[in-house]
């Protein structure tokens, strides 16, 4: 989590897979709405030129995402969602939960998957989050058949900080997932403690293990790895790269975060 703060707003916290399931229902069935607003135009007359205001409507629909941020777990990834909402050339779906379309609901038609995504104006581009894909097999053949030019998000944090950090996350959550085991014994196995490949902890952190699906199946052109360290410490630096990838206007400076 970066420790700056842009002026946000709080997202939802995680609950039960049921309420998860009933709050995306929800969202496929909003509707987006039309807003008429004061627009400026220049118009001609006898030869001379004037600017007048007029009224225009402006309309939102839900559009397909342009880019999916697909990981990394406790990555930051909230953090950096919901600061990106401030950019008026974005549109992150930042609620949670996560859209878990490719991996939990691919079952369902991709119209269901569009209508889970936020209203935006057609000039908006539309980012999904969903981090469970980086690590999760066949996750980036299904999207490359989905959209062959999508643009991948990958926020990655120093692997052990991580681990830590999702092991803090289900003793408070979720407490059955690691019981009483310290830390290091839930990455570690045997009596000489050796690594633990198969800790679920240690399989995410991997990140050599599960970076070569995503280069297999996208160029280095389409794929941006966002660092977290340095999200935390100089967050503008990681959104103007993320602007300059998605070929947005620059928005954020450094004066746009305090500590």
């Amino acid at each position: 989590m970066s420790k700056f703060t842009f002026i946000r707003a709080q997202t939802e916290s995680g609950r039960s897979t049921k309420w998860g399931d009933n709050f995306r229902e929800q969202q496929v069935k909003i509707t987006c709405n039309c807003t008429k607003r004061a627009f400026s135009e220049t118009k001609s007359a006898n030869d001379s030129y004037t600017k007048q205001n007029t009224m225009k409507t402006f309309c939102m629909t839900k559009q397909f995402p342009k880019a999916i941020l697909v990981g990394m777990t406790k990555g930051g990834t909230t953090a950096l969602m919901d600061f990106l909402k401030a950019h008026p050339l974005l549109s992150p779906r930042y609620i949670r939960p996560d859209t878990r379309y490719f991996n939990h609901y691919y079952e369902k038609p991709y119209d269901w998957y569009r209508n889970l995504m936020p209203c935006s104006y057609h000039n908006q581009i539309t980012i999904s989050k969903s981090t469970e894909y980086f690590f999760t097999p066949g996750i980036a053949e299904k999207i490359r058949k989905f959209d062959p030019s999508m643009k991948i998000l990958i926020m990655v944090r120093e692997p052990i900080d991580r681990a830590m950090s999702q092991y803090v996350m289900w003793k408070h959550q979720a407490k059955f997932r690691i019981g009483n085991a310290s830390f290091e014994e839930a990455v570690t196995t045997g009596r000489n403690k050796e690594i633990d490949k198969d800790s679920r902890l240690i399989i995410v952190s991997n990140y050599q293990r599960h970076m070569k699906a995503w280069i297999d199946n996208f160029s280095l052109k389409q794929i941006l790895i966002i660092d977290g360290l340095n999200f935390v410490k100089n967050p503008a630096d990681e959104l103007n790269k993320l602007e300059d990838f998605l070929g947005v206007d620059r928005y954020f400076t450094p004066d746009s975060f305090v500590l």
